[in-house]
């Protein structure tokens, strides 16, 4: 089933089927969202829970029992319990099972809330930790967006992601499908990056951002931003 949220400015559609964003609309007909064509990937922006990320050899340890968690873990794969909704929020939910404590031995509540408020459509990830145990986890997103976004001649090239604040940070390689946390390097984000398919050409650009704010832009938009700056 799927949830729809709606004002003047955007509509959103979001899948029960594991709490995932699927499409972000504005009023002219643009959509923001990866379609999730099957050819390259079959997914729009899935959650990622209990784990961000892969685990040697899909396993890992608690009190000396072993359990095994595919990559980014189950939540993406569950259905959600829409628990609140109304025209521009919703909020679902999802609680551990007997399935997830064979993968997961811990009592959860993951709660997702969307909001839509005039252009932005925000998420807030809750998680909560009902039992008298500590609570091992990590959680994140998983968005695609549908670059180019108007211009159906427009390419990867035409966009740039800016961060801030402007800084060098510290860049974790890949050995694939694990991460090389041991020799992490340094990238400049001082400046836009700019976006080419070589950037990911070793899969996902990890980077140690910690409290930071994320802009996909077109290159005219960082170009005139950082020309006012100076």
């Amino acid at each position: 089933m799927t949830v729809e949220l709606k004002n003047e400015y955007l509509t959103v559609l979001i899948n029960e089927a594991g709490a995932e964003l699927s499409s972000v609309k504005s009023s002219d007909g643009i959509e923001y969202m990866w379609q999730a064509d099957k050819t390259f990937w079959g997914r729009h922006a899935p959650v990622l829970f209990p784990i961000v990320g892969r685990l040697k050899d899909d396993q890992y340890t608690v009190a000396g029992q072993a359990y095994h968690m595919g990559q980014h873990g189950f939540a993406r794969d569950n259905d959600f319990t829409v628990v609140n909704q109304t025209a521009t929020q919703a909020t679902f939910e999802l609680t551990d099972s007997r399935a997830t404590r064979e993968m997961y031995p811990y009592a959860f509540r993951l709660r997702l809330i969307y909001t839509l408020t005039d252009h932005e459509l925000t998420v807030n990830y809750n998680v909560h930790n009902p039992a008298n145990q500590e609570l091992l986890f990590s959680v994140g997103g998983h968005p695609a967006f549908n670059v180019p976004l108007a211009d159906p001649a427009g390419t990867l090239a035409d966009y740039k992601v800016t961060v801030a604040p402007r800084k060098v940070y510290a860049h974790i390689p890949l050995q694939a499908p694990l991460n090389d946390a041991a020799n992490a390097d340094d990238f400049d984000l001082t400046k836009p990056l700019a976006l080419s398919r070589d950037l990911f050409k070793d899969d996902a650009l990890i980077l140690d951002l910690n409290h930071h704010e994320t802009t996909l832009r077109t290159c005219l938009e960082s170009f005139q931003e950082y020309s006012q700056e100076g």
